[in-house]
């Protein structure tokens, strides 16, 4: 049972903080499919506009991963879906601000992973991802937007090798990570081109078990961002990392990492700070689980007169089992974006709260109940919006 409640744990985690990302582990018994199936209210669809307007929603989102093992290779195919269509209450006020009264917001993505084992302790992995995704309202290139009435559209592919030494990532590892991630926006909004954007990578991660209790880490990371569009600047990020994981007893658990990043553009200024990505769960009891999180680090801009970002998370999770078949989660999560503009700067607070209620009814199906709110401004106070979300949903794994 605390197996289980960590994994839950860890799932969000990864939802709310950029984590450190070590050497994939493949879960070969993952569910072949899940499917999940809610309905939702959100009481500001657009919170661009400056008028609330109420929607109600239907999700539909399969999702799975299949996994093929031979003596030497192993292949692994992830794929998830989401069919979500809204529909707003008042049909003459969407009218009045230029929406059409049904609003979709569709995904896909698709993932072949293959290992081939070409030593004792040494692995390849390589790997191709392809997605698109339509964003909702105030999230991703839109969320310093005001007054946008279609939804951007982002399709996303990338290509990856990595080389790794070692078999137990809990005990010692190194790693090396090659790609190319390419971002392509559909022009449904003026400023979407804008956004278009290829990005090479290379990363190399370290760990060392120097102890039963104490593993030691360190990663560099080089980012090369190259825009489409000739008025964003191009640039090169390079960030180090070194730190580690301490776990005494089986209830807690902290990871610590530390550092710097220097991020060049072709036409202005270096810019340079701090990176840290900090996670520390508690887990006293079989059925209670505590994590606080948080992270600090460099991104391309999210906006098109600014050339990067940095942004600061602090979050923390709560999970509490109250029996076999019930069970309780609360979220909660900050974040700050600072973005620098010639001279002067300003910043995108966002705050979030999600509470859950969820009730497994047989071996492979659970009914969850969430309710949330969220909270997004800007310091020159060009932007200042709530968001209301209740929903309910049922969830089957095959």
């Amino acid at each position: 049972m605390k197996k289980l409640l960590l994994i839950q744990l860890l799932v969000y985690v990864v939802w709310v903080l950029p984590t450190w990302a070590q050497v994939e582990v493949i879960e070969t018994d993952a569910s072949p499919l899940q499917v999940d199936l809610a309905a939702q209210y959100v009481d500001n669809l657009n919170p661009t506009l400056n008028q609330e307007m109420a929607a109600y929603g239907f999700v539909l989102a399969p999702k799975g991963r299949l996994v093929t093992k031979q003596q030497k290779l192993w292949f692994v195919l992830d794929y998830q879906a989401q069919l979500s269509h809204y529909q707003l209450a008042e049909s003459a006020t969407a009218s009045m601000a230029g929406l059409d009264k049904g609003q979709n917001f569709n995904s896909y993505q698709g993932r072949v992973l293959s290992r081939l084992f070409i030593a004792d302790r040494w692995y390849v992995d390589a790997q191709a991802q392809h997605g698109q995704q339509t964003q909702k309202f105030g999230t991703g290139i839109s969320r310093l937007k005001t007054n946008v009435v279609n939804a951007d559209e982002l399709t996303r592919s990338l290509a990856a090798v990595t080389l790794v030494y070692g078999n137990d990532v809990s005990q010692r590892f190194m790693s090396l990570k090659t790609g190319v991630r390419k971002d392509d926006y559909r022009d449904t909004n003026v400023y979407a081109k804008q956004f278009n954007v290829e990005q090479t990578f290379l990363e190399t991660q370290l760990g060392y078990r120097q102890s039963s209790a104490s593993q030691i880490l360190a990663r560099v990371n080089f980012k090369q961002d190259d825009y489409q569009a000739v008025s964003r600047d191009d640039s090169k990020l390079l960030e180090g990392l070194v730190g580690f994981a301490w776990q005494a007893t089986g209830k807690t658990r902290l990871e610590a990492l530390v550092g710097a990043y220097r991020r060049t553009f072709t036409g202005k200024d270096a810019s340079s700070g701090l990176s840290w990505s900090v996670d520390y769960t508690y887990s006293p009891r079989d059925d209670l689980a505590f994590s606080l999180g948080s992270s600090r680090f460099s991104d391309v801009s999210s906006s098109e007169i600014t050339s990067d970002s940095v942004t600061q998370t602090l979050q923390a999770n709560l999970h509490y089992r109250m029996s076999d078949r019930w069970r309780s989660a609360l979220v909660i999560q900050s974040s700050n974006t600072e973005f620098t503009v010639a001279e002067t700067n300003f910043s995108l607070d966002e705050r979030k709260i999600e509470w859950q209620l969820g009730l497994r009814l047989l071996e492979h199906s659970e009914l969850v109940f969430n309710i949330g709110h969220e909270n997004v401004s800007r310091s020159d106070d060009t932007l200042n919006f709530n968001q209301n979300e209740a929903g309910l949903m049922w969830r089957y794994e095959f």
